[in-house]
């Protein structure tokens, strides 16, 4: 199981950081055009990993505890660390 949901994500994102986007100061990166796309597209990884039928192909547990996401793409072909 992933370490937390898409929609954690996202209200992850609704805190008090300063995000700046284009001039301007953004208040909720997920209501922003320009930016609302990326976070929901974020999130549906973080859900992925959340998905039980999709655990084996999506996750690295095999080796190490962590979302495959989060694997550079160099080291998803390699065996694990002995």
């Amino acid at each position: 199981m992933g370490l937390r949901t898409g929609a954690q994500y996202l209200a992850g994102l609704k805190d008090d950081r300063e995000i700046w986007y284009d001039g301007k100061r953004i208040e909720d990166p997920t209501t922003e055009p320009g930016l609302r796309n990326t976070a929901l597209t974020v999130a549906q990884y973080y859900d992925m990993q959340c998905n039980p039928e999709l655990e084996a192909p999506t996750t690295a547990s095999d080796c190490f505890l962590r979302g495959w996401v989060f694997v550079p793409f160099r080291l998803w072909n390699r065996s694990c660390p002995s």
